[in-house]
């Protein structure tokens, strides 16, 4: 227990009083976690977010294809839950599913071109924060992308924006 308070009190130390003044982004919170991960050489396990985008437009929707999104989770991340939020429709008939590693394992081909799927819809991702839908750790076991299949009709309009919790395990 002792060990922990230092760990934590160091941790502090590593904080910038601009710190206080503002929020600093993800990207910047887990820069500084992994510094003093690297520093002190323990695991702080904390729960990290990563953020991806989806445009057909921009990443190419053909069906049948599967496009990286340019945003990779590490080795042995167990994922907690995810979301997505379609920014703009998506064409009528093409279905999209998300992945990391295992097809499906964060959204399962799903037709996001419905009526129900308006701007601004938020729809949770497979894991959900629950031992019988987390993905396991041992499922990631290398550094992959989250990827978008289309498994049908060809997609040329939609943006989904998405977020993924995860941790990574030892």
């Amino acid at each position: 227990m002792k060990n922990l308070l230092i760990l934590c009190l160091l941790a502090l130390s590593f904080v910038p009083s601009s710190f206080a003044g503002s929020s600093p982004t993800q990207p910047e919170v887990d820069k500084r976690l992994n510094n003093i991960e690297k520093q002190t050489g323990t695991h702080l396990g904390y729960v990290r977010q990563a953020r991806f985008v989806y445009q057909p437009a921009v990443q190419g929707g053909t069906a049948g294809s599967t496009y990286g999104l340019g945003v990779y989770l590490p080795a042995k991340s167990t994922i907690l839950r995810g979301w997505i939020t379609i920014a703009s429709r998506f064409d009528a008939g093409g279905t999209v599913a998300l992945k990391c590693e295992d097809a499906g394992n964060l959204l399962a081909a799903t037709d996001l071109s419905i009526a129900n799927y308006t701007n601004g819809t938020v729809i949770r991702l497979i894991p959900q924060d629950t031992l019988a839908t987390v993905v396991k750790g041992t499922t990631i076991a290398a550094r992959c992308q989250i990827s978008a299949t289309i498994a049908t009709t060809t997609q040329a309009n939609g943006k989904m924006v998405g977020w993924v919790e995860y941790f990574v395990s030892e």
